[in-house]
């Protein structure tokens, strides 16, 4: 249950968003984009693997990174030279302070993902889901993720990472903030007698296990939610585009790794391809973040995150947000 004090945060957040008038600014076109956040903006795993910029390699940005297809679309007609890719993996809010905004510059169109990596989801799939290497339980970790999510430190943190985008963007520019999208149909019952486990047989998908993870989901995004909106930048709800394409879908008989409908990875490797960038500025300097990506590594990190299908999904929800900003029809 989410606790007393955090719900009455939310509360106070959203109270403040509605009492604040912000006016997005209208604009006719798009002529500049940044990307900010972890992973999930990253594109962990959905295409090939981004060699250029030097930056690149150490983030494990993928060429079907939901970025890469909003700054590609045709509707936007946003010039290649000004789309600066500058999400990271494993990057928390304060790396991405620290590292990423800074370098935003006047673009007129700002993505931001991350968050994630505060609820530490590794260990949390290990001993719920996984257990790769179980050197906890499901319950105890469960219980640490509420906590960080809960607490204080993620929604001061939060705060400070958007507040310093809006001071540093032009009046003119738009945030454009998305949550994450829930793993699970926690509805169905035939998952209920499934594991994807590699220790435990027994280790069942059952619908208080896919609900309590779906959750965590909700928490995390209901924070990004609101501060989002206290500060007048725009929310994007990708997790709606993910309805039908989750694990656990009715009459799908996981595990279905080779499921496309499927919108998350599961465990299993890919041969992963390496593509130049030769279209993007060379000049920009390497990121220098807490942890980076191995090319041995990127295939394990892919587990849970959004296929290149999924990008897509989410690449389109963003779009249609940024052309009803325009003024124009999806």
């Amino acid at each position: 249950m989410v606790g007393i004090h955090w719900s009455n945060v939310l509360t106070s957040l959203y109270l403040a968003a509605i009492s604040v008038s912000h006016a997005l600014p209208q604009r006719s076109s798009i002529t500049s984009y940044a990307a900010l956040g972890d992973s999930y903006a990253t594109g962990a795993g959905a295409g090939s693997l981004r060699l250029w910029p030097p930056s690149a390699l150490g983030c494990g940005r993928f060429s079907e990174a939901y970025p890469v297809q909003v700054a590609s679309d045709t509707r936007l007609d946003i010039p290649p030279s000004r789309f600066k890719n500058l999400a990271c993996g494993a990057s928390s809010t304060m790396t991405v302070l620290q590292n990423q905004v800074p370098r935003i510059g006047t673009s007129e169109v700002v993505t931001l993902t991350v968050g994630g990596n505060e609820v530490d989801f590794f260990p949390l799939l290990n001993e719920c889901v996984y257990q790769w290497r179980p050197v906890s339980t499901c319950h105890m970790e469960m219980a640490k993720a509420r906590d960080k999510v809960q607490s204080s430190t993620f929604i001061s943190n939060f705060n400070a990472l958007v507040t310093e985008i809006m001071r540093r963007i032009r009046p003119e520019a738009v945030l454009y903030v998305t949550g994450y999208a829930q793993f699970f149909n926690d509805k169905t019952d035939q998952c209920d007698n499934v594991t994807f486990s590699r220790l435990d047989p027994t280790n069942f998908l059952t619908k208080d296990l896919r609900k309590q993870l779906n959750e965590m989901i909700l928490m995390i995004n209901e924070v990004i939610k609101a501060v989002t909106q206290v500060h007048g930048a725009v929310y994007v709800d990708i997790d709606r585009v993910f309805r039908g394409h989750r694990f656990c879908e009715d009459g799908v008989l996981e595990p279905a790794p080779e499921r496309s409908d499927t919108w998350f990875f599961t465990v299993g490797t890919q041969n992963l391809s390496l593509v130049d960038q030769s279209g993007f500025d060379r000049s920009e300097p390497p990121i220098q973040n807490n942890a980076r990506y191995s090319l041995t590594e990127i295939p394990d990190m892919k587990t849970f995150h959004p296929t290149g299908l999924g990008h897509t999904g989410i690449a389109q929800e963003i779009v249609r947000e940024v052309l009803s900003r325009l003024g124009r029809s999806y």
